[in-house]
């Protein structure tokens, strides 16, 4: 993109990064709101507005209900170290594809050390300096001035940024919407296609799509050769190399695993091993 605006003679580009974090865009605040609304208001009204975030954004009742019980220092020990495990492993290897003994020394999810932020001002606060933007701070700034684009982030004026640290919660999440103070102002000036949109898409890169592209060679890197040798299930392995190609590069953890063998394969092949 930066390749592209800079062949188009735009030197300088208006960014969005830090509008989700500061005006709570990312779904994962309906959590701490969530459990903001559970302690003053009960369970029955968070569960209510989780309805009504359900409603605005298609994802299912589990992942509300895990957020909540992620967040809300009250529930049951079980409850939240369910929740804690969901979100910690998601998107990894899935345990079963470890060898038992690797997995025993990898050792497991720890959820002793979970503690809540209090509210949806500290999770957006961590997201500020911590958590979230510094990062994407640094790719972005890497990835214009690659191409000696400029990469301005008015949702980073520092006054924009303290005066929504003064708003109350119920006007940074409302009715089931995220950054609902922004789409309110934003009526009548940008499409209702747009500021009405309840879905939430990153700028990822298509790991699926390549992964099917690749799924012989996928295939042939967690064969009997694989550098990660002991520390794979061979029969658990062996039943995702069995799959078709399509549900083969929808495992979960599998560009994980795709990675660290490649990353092996150069080390080894550069002798650093």
């Amino acid at each position: 993109m930066m390749r592209m605006a800079r062949e188009a003679g735009v030197p300088v580009l208006l960014d969005g990064q830090g509008g989700d974090e500061v005006l709570a865009g990312y779904h994962y605040h309906y959590g701490p709101y969530l459990a903001e609304v559970a302690a003053r208001r009960g369970l029955a009204a968070a569960l209510r507005e989780a309805g009504r975030a359900r409603e605005v954004t298609g994802r299912p009742w589990s992942f509300f209900l895990g957020l909540l019980a992620y967040h809300a220092v009250r529930l049951p020990a079980g409850v939240q170290a369910w929740a804690v495990r969901q979100r910690a492993t998601q998107g990894r290897v899935p345990p079963e594809v470890l060898a038992p003994d690797y997995a025993a020394r990898a050792g497991g999810v720890r959820v002793e050390r979970h503690r809540p932020r209090a509210g949806l001002r500290a999770e957006l606060r961590a997201g500020l300096v911590t958590t979230s933007l510094p990062a994407l701070l640094r790719y972005e700034d890497r990835s214009s001035m690659a191409f000696s684009v400029e990469a301005r982030t008015p949702f980073l004026d520092y006054r924009l940024v303290e005066r929504a640290q003064g708003v109350p919660a119920a006007h940074l999440i409302h009715d089931g919407w995220t950054k609902a103070i922004l789409r309110e102002a934003m009526a009548g000036i940008v499409p209702e296609t747009v500021r009405r949109r309840g879905d939430k898409l990153g700028f990822a890169t298509p790991e699926t799509r390549w992964l099917r592209e690749l799924a012989p060679q996928v295939r042939e890197w967690l064969g009997p050769a694989s550098r990660l040798g002991g520390r794979l299930e061979p029969t658990a392995v062996q039943a995702w190399r069995s799959l078709p190609d399509d549900e083969l590069a929808r495992r979960p953890g599998l560009w994980r695993l795709v990675s660290a063998e490649l990353w092996m394969r150069h080390v080894e092949a550069s002798g650093a091993g």
